[in-house]
């Protein structure tokens, strides 16, 4: 398995028949289409029955795995539409449905050391908490790309581009990899973004004059420019372009997700904190993000 998942794994993706896993479904089915992998249903509803490979047949509206009560496949109507209307624009993944075995988490966990994405549907207002817990951390420490989708996502594409936040470590080095895959996958550029919120006090305390922190200054506003180059030696290409953000991170991470289709960052880590403690710092401040969050280790 390489740092960004298993190219050949299937995309795994968690349901418990609540309406904010549909959009988690249609991404799902989506991100398999382009990769050319299955599809694994990973169910937490107790109606749920064994595991079931669904063809396209049983998710026909009108047909028993799609409209009718007697429907053999009973994970909830809403999984069932979410299905049915992903595949409609992709027949071709496999799909299979089977039961949580044991804790959820857990289940992903082992599920992710093998696949090549796991997919989580969230509440808008609990995308914060869901970005902060210990249990995503350890999903996404397997080395498996964890993708966060709003309930509400479309396949629809709205801004044709996705985005990457790069810091110049080598997890966000990773992440730049996944993106640009994404980007080569979709058939859309690529936007390597950095922020730097410290121009005011290098200013304040070195002046016209410069010093250290200027040269600090100067190597970070070149960041995402040599992330980039990097990106283009591996993926001639693909269509790579960078840009440097003055300002706080957390606004450039709200900013930049409201002109893309998908925001990819890389799992970040603090000297100071437990491994397992978060996903990424500014947690608390994303609940507003509405495109799809893909976070690589």
């Amino acid at each position: 398995m390489t740092a960004n998942g298993n190219r050949q794994g299937p995309v795994v993706v968690s349901s418990d028949g609540a309406d904010h896993t549909r959009g988690a479904i249609r991404f799902a089915v989506f991100e398999a289409a382009l990769r050319n992998v299955p599809v694994d249903v990973v169910s937490s509803a107790e109606s749920d029955v064994t595991d079931r490979v669904i063809s396209s047949d049983d998710l026909m509206e009108g047909a028993d795995g799609y409209e009718h009560d007697h429907s053999p496949f009973t994970q909830g109507r809403s999984v069932r539409t979410a299905l049915a209307v992903a595949r409609r624009q992709h027949p071709r993944p496999e799909v299979t449905v089977a039961p949580a075995v044991g804790s959820v988490i857990k289940d992903l966990r082992d599920r992710s050391s093998n696949a090549s994405m796991v997919v989580l549907g969230v509440h808008d207002a609990g995308l914060p908490n869901i970005l902060g817990s210990p249990a995503l951390a350890w999903i996404v420490d397997s080395g498996c790309p964890v993708a966060l989708v709003p309930g509400g996502w479309t396949e629809q594409p709205v801004h044709h581009r996705i985005a990457v936040g790069v810091d110049g470590s080598p997890t966000s080095a990773r992440a730049a990899d996944f993106a640009t895959e994404e980007a080569e996958y979709r058939g859309v550029p690529v936007e390597l973004f950095h922020a730097w919120n410290h121009d005011d006090l290098v200013t304040t305390v070195e002046g016209r004059h410069g010093g250290p922190l200027t040269m600090v200054r100067d190597m970070e506003r070149t960041i995402a420019a040599t992330q980039a180059a990097k990106a283009r030696d591996v993926h001639p290409a693909a269509h790579i372009t960078s840009v440097e953000i003055t300002g706080d991170p957390t606004d450039a991470l709200r900013n930049v997700a409201d002109r893309v289709d998908a925001l990819v960052i890389g799992r970040w880590r603090h000297p100071g904190v437990p491994e397992w403690a978060s996903s990424r710092p500014t947690a608390r401040f994303l609940s507003t993000v509405r495109c799809p969050l893909i976070i690589v280790a």
